[in-house]
């Protein structure tokens, strides 16, 4: 796992942020993510077992050499973020974590700063939603250093707040929201847990997923989870007080009499929400917060290049 510089802890985003894309994005200069843009930039030698998409024909005729045309990222993609900012993405609780161990808010948003580094580097617009029951925060689009800047700013507050009992997250409510008002064919990447507290709440996201791919936006959602406690359920076996982080309550119990109860839901719910992504043409990336951040910005990369294509 990318252990985070001890000195900056969760500090300094933008810094941090900048540090761990420019150090991942420069060893692709040789990989198949160049050329996932407009605007050409340079010829380079075509080699064999490489596509001919971009061979330069005209080149070739006056030359007899075979090169291939590179290009310089394209400036016309819309992004917004929408962060999930309720109880559940909390967790674990902040006597357990640190910059090695973060909760799920705190990878998120680092993973989101990350992610934001890549289009400010493409001149793309970006935008961030930070909600809960409510919307606490909301930007409007823009492809700046200064507005990229605000945002990472107003990242880095939420990067310390403690959970003392947040609200749900209405997800539904604002993807629905987005849908309407966000420019037609953008791109929409959510990180949430996706935390449903019934099946009405489920039909309700699945409903604002229809709602968006009818619209032709692009969706990405980063289910952000705890793998080890929140899907594998390895607590332990002894017994537990469970604390309810969106207002639920506590409760005492043991965990090897709710094991194969739990593992059940968790399994339906992760066979139907994958199932709607499917039938929606919705890109989903299981997130478990113990493993490698770049992974994240691998995957968008080669999302990047599928958008242009």
């Amino acid at each position: 796992m990318y252990t985070l510089p001890e000195e900056y802890a969760f500090g300094s985003l933008e810094w941090l942020s900048r540090q761990m894309m420019d150090g991942f994005v420069s060893g692709l200069h040789k990989s198949p993510y160049h050329g996932f843009s407009v605007e050409f930039s340079e010829h380079k030698m075509y080699n064999p077992g490489e596509s001919t998409r971009h061979i330069d024909w005209k080149l070739f005729a006056k030359t007899d050499r075979l090169y291939t045309k590179r290009y310089e990222e394209e400036t016309n993609l819309k992004c917004r973020f929408l962060i999930d900012t309720s109880g559940s993405m909390f967790y674990p609780p902040k006597d357990t974590v640190s910059p090695a161990r973060p909760n799920k808010l705190q990878f998120s948003l680092l993973s989101s700063a990350m992610l934001m580094q890549l289009f400010l580097k493409q001149r793309d617009a970006i935008g961030l939603s930070l909600f809960d029951e409510d919307t606490h925060f909301e930007s409007n689009m823009s492809s700046t250093r200064s507005h990229h800047r605000f945002l990472m700013k107003e990242m880095e507050n939420w990067l310390e707040k403690s959970v003392n009992v947040r609200p749900q997250a209405r997800l539904a409510d604002g993807l629905h929201r987005v849908a309407e008002t966000q420019s037609k064919r953008s791109l929409i990447i959510v990180f949430s847990d996706f935390y449903c507290a019934d099946m009405e709440e489920e039909e309700a996201l699945f409903d604002a997923f229809q709602h968006i791919a009818y619209n032709n936006h692009d969706l990405v959602l980063y289910q952000t989870k705890d793998t080890q406690t929140e899907e594998l359920f390895d607590v332990g076996n002894m017994p537990l007080r469970v604390i309810g982080m969106e207002g639920e309550g506590e409760i005492k119990l043991s965990p090897t009499e709710v094991e194969v109860a739990y593992k059940k839901h968790a399994e339906r719910f992760r066979k139907n929400f994958f199932s709607h992504c499917l039938k929606y043409g919705i890109d989903l990336v299981e997130a478990d917060i113990q493993t490698d951040y770049l992974k994240v910005l691998q995957r968008m990369l080669v999302k990047r290049q599928k958008i242009s294509q």
